[in-house]
């Protein structure tokens, strides 16, 4: 099979794409190995912009460098969780919601320099 033929096969001759793969690819219009090339990204989020606390924008995805302080975990189901942190330009409550204390604990220790990345926004003040 030459290169062009192979370009043209069906998607299922790339090993570790099976049946149910391929129906989703199909579904966004990818049939072929050629389709799958030339099916272009059509959005990033830059997450390599490292920001202070005292520069960061309501409602946009970025991404800091903080030292994590002190843990918030209510008795009460329900209720998030809250992590405590800072830089040396203020502070930041992190919220988690439906998350676990051991995992909040793995990902954020105490007194530690850690990149978290994610969506600015208010709760509860």
């Amino acid at each position: 099979m030459s290169n062009y033929e192979y370009l043209l096969s069906d998607i299922n001759k790339i090993n570790g794409i099976g049946h149910k793969t391929a129906k989703l690819f199909r579904k966004k219009n990818i049939n072929t190995v050629f389709d799958l090339l030339w099916n272009l990204p059509r959005d990033i989020i830059d997450r390599g912009d490292l920001r202070k606390i005292n520069q960061l924008q309501i409602g946009k995805i970025q991404t800091i460098s903080i030292i994590v302080k002190k843990y918030n975990f209510p008795r009460i189901r329900n209720l998030p969780n809250k992590v405590a942190c800072e830089d040396e330009t203020g502070k930041l409550d992190c919220i988690f919601f439906n998350s676990y204390e051991g995992y909040i604990r793995k990902i954020l220790p105490l007194n530690s320099e850690v990149i978290i990345s994610g969506k600015i926004g208010f709760y509860k003040k």
